[in-house]
């Protein structure tokens, strides 16, 4: 870390005495400095080391820098010039943003990556040469930069990111290299945009690309181009066609495939529209946001409606179905909010989900029977008074909730999804008017006014009995003539729910046991819990204890481990000896609350003197390990054989290691004192201390682990790291919490419990070192890589054994299959196995290509570009089967990716392959995990991970 030179208060000199970074934070938010000059041998400024220094106004840089990291610039209003020394190959994040005064900017041609927002909101920059080495522009880069007049683009460009130029206002030509072949919202809002030139390469205009651009009179699309959208440009904009474009055509404001069978866009401003005969498709996004058109007649040919085709079209009243449509795509008239009429014809078979959702004004609606499944919320929040379903095929999740004006309806669905007619407010009376053969117990739920279901005939499934229980309060008649199946199949059982609606705490307990297990009533986690629910709320320990291994386990109830904590501890202050166990177990591993190892051997004390084996081992091992208790050979012995009469197996094996190892008692353990960091024992291949640490001006404590061997003690290297480190503690805090606010939304969102806060800090024999930490907010344990170039976060505490293998793999070149690979997951770094799904073997190297594909994937490639996608993917599984939906938080539990998979050669053989594929489980699809694969170094599909090739 470079060090203060020769200064005064206005002028910063960081000399070049053998150091070679300029330290993050390092002169964060000073106002008083005006001049930096920063001398030869310094290779890397590191983030946000001139964050917000206001008064700055020049900057000299070294021929030797090679980074500058996010933020290290960001708000450093009054710099007018800085000139960028040859050789720079990297700008982090905004590491501009914000430098208002700052007039011309030439990117030396060494620049091999400029990341997201890096020159955002630079007014008073006029000019931009992008230097020659550089292909892709990333997304927001000149966003806002509104003065700027010129850009000089390189000849091999082949991407502009989103908004990279969105709202530069002075811009009033451009001229677009060959090559790019996408263009996605990049020069949005530039309202003095008078003259664009599009490149021969170009295939794809996308939407608001030009929107606008209210000066941009005439634009030419050239021959390659194959679809743009009805906001891609200003509806003032003359558009031609190519002559030699042999994809698309444009005719009277419509444009359509070449030949006339998919209408892609309107393109013209108009209250009504019938389709042409020749149309049979009506493309994605074709009419979205066409806020006057009113009146929509499909022609006859018509047979499909593509997502999104409708949405938003604000003005919309009526659709009128000339010919035998088949589908309608998800999210097809969402948010018509006028729509009023509206005739689904015979030959329809699929209503995808959400394509009539917010229609606020439709308000009857008929399914026919040739429907074979309605998606999920696709009459959700609609203004429907009367529904009129013929057909009997599948009702999705959510497919009629918040229909907040339905009063009654008759169903001849026989499969049903969870939440059909959720928060339906209005709705008194239903009737099944078929035999119903899968119905989602909750398909009614809070729909308060809903007194009675009429039920033609019901099937003796469990989900079936779960639906009666769960709309006990309700009444429901049933048809036909025998019920006797419908009655308890044990008369205990029929007291004992008489005794627990009683509010008996015992009998609520002990009900749901008989849920939990399926003993005599349709196995339900979830009515287990619910029953436990009630009993814990009255003090029953054991139902105290049930409820907090539901949580742990996630049994019925969503997985809360902090939940877990706060029941095993009202149990185990009852004496509930597997509470007290259990508890201990949370302190031990820190989940669900901060790692404590005096509080876990308390607990487990408590609960081993009451005779529970499983605390007995717990004990031992503690006494064994020196954790929370001083090492003690006898007390492990006598802990371990108490279990092992009990007939513990873990005990049995722990005796047998016990008496071959001869652990040394803590009294006898090797120890050592140093100079920096104190008084240090030696335990199981490591050496521990104990210190404390001051983070946003209040003290945590801190064990110190040292990786070594008992001879060698520490080494240099490791004194250097932990010298290093106390000087960046405090940054190092700091950026952590703001990585977590970015990774973590619950982050922030509570006045208190919402850092990420470190309890032991790791130092490997060759000097790289980082925190284990934990989430205040849910108690999980977390670790954290500091002498990287960048704190970065991973949830696999094996982690920091390897910060030497993470950061050597970003410019590593010899790979083979079965090598392990990093890649930041959302934020999080993850572990990854490199595999093919070909005729590879492992320790077979990789060929040039696949290491270009891991090397993008796993140092290029910002996994949260696909963040949305991948959490929509996961909700739309959810919602398949009527499972509760997650939210962006969840993706880091959700997924569990343990594989890349590589098959370059035969993805190229096929346009239907992908060739990169990350793999692995998820919590949505237990069954058959998930593959995110790529192709081209593009997002090609999610799927299961079975079809993932």
């Amino acid at each position: 870390m470079a060090k203060e030179g020769k200064t005064t208060e206005k002028e910063i000199i960081i000399p070049k005495e053998g150091e070679t970074s300029v330290a993050g934070f390092a002169f964060s938010d000073n106002k008083k400095i005006e001049t930096v000059v920063i001398c030869e041998g310094v290779t890397e400024i590191e983030y946000f080391a001139f964050n917000d220094c206001k008064n700055l106004t020049s900057v000299t840089l070294p021929s030797t820098l090679k980074k500058i990291c996010e933020d290290a610039f960001n708000g450093c209003s009054k710099l007018t010039h800085i000139t960028l020394p040859d050789g720079l190959e990297f700008i982090g994040e905004r590491a501009f943003k914000e430098c208002s005064s700052l007039t011309e900017i030439h990117l030396p041609n060494s620049i091999k990556k400029l990341e997201d927002d890096v020159f955002e909101k630079c007014r008073n920059l006029k000019k931009v040469v992008l230097p020659k080495s550089l292909d892709q522009l990333p997304r927001c880069c000149f966003f806002n930069a509104s003065a700027l007049e010129e850009v000089v683009f390189p000849e091999k460009m082949q991407s502009l990111g989103y908004g990279s130029f969105s709202n530069c206002t002075a811009l009033s030509s451009v001229e677009l290299p060959e090559g790019i072949e996408e263009l996605d919202a990049v020069f949005r809002d530039c309202t003095n945009l008078k003259s664009i030139k599009l490149p021969k390469s170009l295939k794809k205009i996308n939407q608001s690309a030009f929107e606008g651009c209210v000066n941009l009179k005439e634009v030419e699309i050239p021959a390659n181009v194959e679809c743009f959208m009805s906001d891609s440009f200003p509806p003032t904009t003359q558009i031609t066609i190519s002559p030699d474009n042999p994809y698309i055509s444009l005719k009277d404001g419509f444009l359509f495939s070449a030949d006339g069978k998919i209408l892609i866009s309107c393109m013209i401003d108009t209250e009504t529209v019938k389709t042409p005969e020749s149309v049979i498709e009506i493309a994605k996004s074709a009419f979205s946001r066409s806020k006057n058109l009113a009146s929509i007649t499909l022609g006859k040919n018509v047979t499909k409606l593509s997502d999104s085709c409708f949405c938003y079209c604000t003005s919309l009243k009526k659709v009128v179905f000339e010919g035998n449509i088949t589908s309608i795509g998800a999210d097809a008239f969402y948010e018509c909010t006028k729509l009023e009429e509206i005739t689904l014809p015979d030959s329809l078979q699929t209503i995808e989900g959400e394509a009539f959702r917010v229609c606020k004004k439709l308000k009857n609606i008929t399914i026919p029977a040739s429907v074979e499944s309605v998606g999920h919320y696709a009459f959700a929040e609609s203004g429907l008074t009367k529904v009129t379903i013929l057909s009997k095929g599948k009702l999705g999740a959510r497919a009629f909730a918040y229909c907040n004006s339905l009063k009654q309806i008759e169903i001849p669905f026989q499969t049903m999804d969870g939440f059909v007619f959720e928060e339906c407010k209005k709705l008194s009376s239903v009737t099944f008017l078929d035999s119903v053969s899968k119905i989602g117990k909750d398909i009614f739920a809070d729909c308060a006014q809903l007194s009675t279901i009429k039920v033609a005939a019901l099937n003796r499934e469990v989900d079936t009995k779960n639906f009666l229980d769960y709309n006990r309060e309700k009444e429901i008649l049933l048809d036909g003539d025998d019920k006797s199946w419908l009655d308890e199949q044990d008369n205990e059982i029929a007291q004992l729910r008489k005794s627990a609606e009683k509010g008996d705490a015992e009998a609520q307990n002990e009900l749901g046991w008989h849920y939990f297990n399926g003993d005599k009533l349709p196995q339900s986690f979830e009515l287990a819990a619910e029953w436990w629910t009630k009993a814990a709320l009255q003090g029953d320990a054991n139902a105290q204890y049930n409820l907090g291994c539901s949580y742990d386990d996630g049994d019925g109830v969503p997985q809360n481990s902090k939940k877990a904590v706060e029941w095993y501890t009202k149990a185990a202050q009852q004496g509930h000896a597997g509470a007290q166990n259990n508890l201990g177990w949370c302190y031990y591993t820190g989940n669900g609350v901060a790692q404590n190892y005096e509080l876990a051997t308390e607990w487990y004390q408590k609960a081993a003197e009451q005779g529970n084996s499983d605390a007995q081992t717990n004990l031992g091992c503690c006494y064994f390990n020196g954790e929370g208790v001083d090492d003690d050979y006898e007390l492990a012995e006598k802990w371990f054989q108490k279990a092992a009469k009990q007939g513990d197996k873990n005990a049995k094996k722990n005796l047998k290691i016990l008496k071959e190892s001869k652990p040394k008692n803590s009294a006898n353990a090797p120890k050592l004192t140093d100079e920096m960091l104190g008084v240090l024992c030696y335990k199981k291949e490591r050496w521990m201390g104990k210190a404390t640490a001051n983070f946003s001006g209040k003290e945590f404590p801190l064990e110190i682990e040292l990786e070594g061997t008992e001879k060698e003690g520490i080494s240099e290297l490791q004194r250097q790291a932990y010298a290093e480190y106390l000087q960046k503690q405090e940054a190092f805090f700091e950026t952590l919490q703001q990585k977590a606010k970015e990774n973590f939304k619950t982050v922030g969102r509570r006045k208190k419990e919402n850092k990420i806060v470190p309890f032991k800090l790791h130092i490997a024999t060759d000097g790289n070192y980082g925190w284990y930490a934990v989430k205040e907010w849910d108690g999980e344990s977390i670790a954290v890589i500091l002498s990287d170039n960048d704190v970065q976060m991973a949830e696999n505490e094996s982690i920091l054994y390897h910060i030497a293998e993470v950061k050597a793999n970003r410019t590593k070149k010899d790979w083979h299959f079965g090598d392990t690979a990093y890649l930041n997951l959302f934020g999080l770094l993850t572990d990854l196995s490199v595999t093919t799904s070909g005729e590879s073997e492992d320790g077979e190297a990789l060929s040039e290509k696949e290491v270009e594909l891991l090397m993008w994937l796993t140092t290029e490639f910002d996994t949260n570009n696909i963040k949305k996608k991948v959490l929509d993917y996961c909700n739309e599984t959810y919602e398949s089967w009527g499972g509760d939906t997650i939210s962006a938080d969840d993706l880091h539990k959700e997924l569990s990716l343990s594989s890349i998979y590589l098959r370059v050669e035969d993805a190229e053989d096929s346009e239907s392959q992908p060739d990169i594929c990350l793999s692995g489980d998820c919590n949505c699809d237990e069954e058959h995990g998930i593959a995110i694969s790529f192709k081209n170094k593009k997002l090609f599909e999610i799927n299961e991970e079975s079809i993932a090739f």
